[in-house]
């Protein structure tokens, strides 16, 4: 009797370790659901995304098609899109992924989609995907604002993480730019304090802004045009309190100030 319960702890114990990571995923899930249901689980859609990153993740490593493609020459990210990527992906939503490449997407691209993508079907969730070099990526957020959309929402999964900041990067300076007579926040607040009398304490253009910005640095905004937007500023050491080495107003001085400014 006792060699029989042994036996079948260890049957028990090598199905666990062959356990696929699509039937650990399942598992997990089912867990959480029951868990949010009996109150035990407040956080769903952020637990149910880390889930679906741990699958992904343990995929990616135990990838038999990467050697195939040759990561090590044309390296690629795994990214979440949408919901899943602003970690709120709830109990039905579909799982949207970007396969992200650095140059071409390769020919054995599709065996890759089949290994990762597929026993997630067979389990029966949602996922949609598309497999994107960055050149690829930039030119369709300049010209489908439905694709911009999902890739300001995208975050690294696993992968190539150089690849998620170059494309993040890219998409700062070449698709998100000013519309029309657009200004910075700090140049719209600027306008406001205009409007309510009080402009003069504040800089009214972007050389104003950046001439008071390097204030004491011994440099000017045109030292900053010709480094090529950059210059090297030596840090200032943090002071604390700085109202009782009179660096500042005093705290009354600031609350008279602030109610004499609404009851204007």
């Amino acid at each position: 009797m006792l060699k029989g319960n042994a036996e079948l702890s260890q049957s028990k114990d090598i199905k666990v370790r062959h356990e696929s990571p699509s039937e650990k995923l399942k598992k997990r899930k089912n867990k959480l659901i029951s868990d949010f249901i009996s109150g035990e689980e407040h956080s769903f859609m952020e637990c149910h995304s880390r889930i679906l990153n741990d699958y992904f993740l343990e995929k990616f490593e135990s990838s038999i098609v990467a050697s195939k493609i040759d990561i090590a020459k044309n390296p690629y990210a795994i990214i979440a899109l949408g919901g899943y990527g602003r970690e709120e992906q709830c109990i039905h939503s579909d799982v949207d992924l970007l396969f992200l490449f650095e140059k071409n997407v390769p020919d054995k691209t599709e065996d890759l989609i089949q290994e990762i993508i597929y026993p997630l079907w067979d389990i029966g969730l949602d996922v949609g995907h598309a497999t994107r070099s960055i050149k690829e990526c930039i030119g369709l957020s300049g010209e489908d604002l439905e694709v911009l959309t999902s890739v300001l929402d995208a975050r690294f999964i696993c992968g190539m993480s150089v690849l998620y900041s170059e494309l993040m990067r890219q998409i700062r300076e070449k698709v998100i730019d000013p519309v029309g007579e657009a200004r910075n926040d700090f140049l719209i607040l600027s306008e406001l304090a205009r409007r309510l009398g009080y402009g003069h304490l504040f800089p009214q253009t972007e050389d104003e802004v950046l001439s008071r910005v390097l204030k004491g640095s011994g440099f000017t905004p045109e030292d900053v045009r010709a480094a090529g937007g950059t210059v090297q500023i030596p840090p200032v050491m943090m002071q604390y309190k700085k109202w009782e080495k009179g660096l500042l107003p005093q705290p009354g001085a600031c609350i008279a100030e602030f109610h004499g400014f609404y009851s204007v």
